[in-house]
């Protein structure tokens, strides 16, 4: 790997056999295929190590350990990527209930490259690991160094603005949907994942098997969420709502509360049916204000969009004679 080149058990590379030789033995089981290639796997799993930890760095809490980027801990760094937290995304190895979720959470803070390009994964791992504050930051910090064009998009050296890049629009369009819903496996959503303090959101995420979660956060808070499309499958909901009783509609129709002491509850949807789920009868709505006409965005130092005089008619043009 760029970062970390010629080491033994790259983090990377035990990430991509952990998670995707299980699954490709999934699909040729269910496709009942290639025998032999299931067998290979399972053999090269079983001779797979661990992914590799190490003590934090001095200055953390005692014991406190990080996601390694190899088993070779002093091996030089060639490039700006948190090796380490690939096991959390893009390979979704580690999810809230893993052991290795606090061990990912302390990774994050002491990562040793920060916001340091434009395709920089803080955001998205931000809010993979529950971070919506750090998640915000690290967007903020994104769009401050290396958004320098009015078209919105970046440039992949901040000091040396070049060809437009999309990355970092990317990392934010992808990092945005996964602070309201993560989907860390087929049964067990987390909903208003990571919002940051403060923030008010709306929007719709896509989950498995065609189902959509429809969430609405006023002031960093999880307000409501509404299932659409979802089959039988019974789904575990993770949500930040401590000590609750949510109340529950089915296509309008109040159902039975259900009581989420931990904010975690099992759900049974049928399919078919529209599901609202929230902690009132009538949780506040997100408000947004619409410009009335088209306008400079503005993040920091950061725009987008072209103001006047720039986009004023040439002098002496006469509208009434433009046919």
């Amino acid at each position: 790997h760029e970062t970390q080149m010629d080491v033994t058990d790259p983090a990377t590379d035990l990430s991509a056999i952990h998670a995707l030789y299980p699954a490709t033995a999934a699909a040729a089981q269910a496709l009942g295929t290639d025998a032999p290639l299931i067998g290979q796997l399972q053999q090269a799993l079983a001779k797979t190590p661990s992914l590799p930890i190490m003590s934090a760095p001095s200055g953390s809490e005692p014991g406190a350990q990080v996601l390694a980027a190899s088993a070779d801990a002093n091996a030089p760094y060639q490039n700006g990527e948190n090796i380490g937290l690939e096991a959390v995304w893009p390979y979704a190895l580690i999810g809230v209930d893993s052991p290795l979720f606090r061990t990912a959470q302390t990774t994050f803070q002491w990562r040793p490259f920060k916001y340091a390009a434009t395709w920089s994964y803080d955001p998205v791992q931000a809010a993979h690991l529950g971070l919506g504050d750090e998640a915000a930051k690290a967007i903020f910090e994104l769009v401050q160094r290396y958004q320098v064009y009015p078209n919105g998009m970046a440039a992949l050296l901040h000091d040396q603005p070049s060809e437009f890049y999309l990355e970092q629009a990317a990392i934010t369009a992808l990092a945005l949907p996964s602070m309201l819903a993560i989907q860390d496996n087929d049964q067990l959503v987390r909903v208003g994942a990571a919002i940051p303090s403060g923030w008010t959101m709306h929007g719709a995420v896509a989950l498995q098997h065609n189902a959509t979660v429809e969430e609405s956060a006023v002031d960093g808070q999880l307000v409501s969420f509404t299932l659409k499309g979802a089959d039988d499958t019974p789904l575990t909901w993770v949500t930040p709502w401590q000590q609750a009783r949510v109340r529950v509609w089915r296509d309008g129709e109040a159902q039975a509360s259900i009581d989420a002491p931990t904010g975690r509850f099992v759900f049974h949807p049928a399919s078919g049916h529209v599901y609202r789920f929230a902690l009132t009868e009538h949780p506040p709505q997100p408000a947004f204000e619409t410009p009335a006409e088209a306008t400079v965005k503005s993040l920091g130092n950061a725009s987008i969009g072209l103001g006047p005089p720039c986009c004023a008619p040439p002098a002496h043009y006469v509208q009434a004679q433009d046919h």
